[in-house]
């Protein structure tokens, strides 16, 4: 994919950065796939959330060993490695969004809470969003 040539204000990494994240992803849910880093083009480009936290940063996803997204994205959000595998290889799309809440917020990330929520809950709706 070219580099976006659109421009805005680069968030700080971890809370700004989640929250800049749960905003696109709430507001266009279908930008949003946990599946994909990234997936299309212009007006239908889908990402997951480490996809979304490099673009906000970088204005590409990159896939280039010395620069590549889950690091990136990692760092942008400041997660540490259990986090980072939790969120970017083992969450829904849902439980993405819960996670983010929390980073959002600027708290730790309640793993616990959130598998009790999306599994047992089928009116769940996670914190953080708004």
């Amino acid at each position: 994919m070219a580099e976006s040539n659109i421009t805005w204000q680069i968030p700080a990494n971890g809370q700004e950065t989640a929250q800049m994240v749960l905003d696109q992803i709430t507001s266009k849910p279908q930008s949003h796939h946990q599946g994909y880093w990234e997936d299309g083009e212009g007006c239908g480009t889908t990402r997951c959330v480490g996809g979304w936290a490099q673009f906000f940063h970088e204005g590409k996803v990159s896939f280039e060993l010395s620069n590549f997204v889950e690091v990136k994205a990692q760092e942008y959000l400041a997660l540490d490695e259990s986090d980072a595998i939790g969120l970017f290889w083992n969450t829904t799309n849902e439980e993405a969004v819960a996670a983010l809440g929390y980073l959002a917020r600027g708290e730790q990330i309640d793993w616990a809470e959130i598998s009790r929520q999306s599994e047992y809950d089928d009116d769940y709706e996670p914190e953080g969003i708004g």
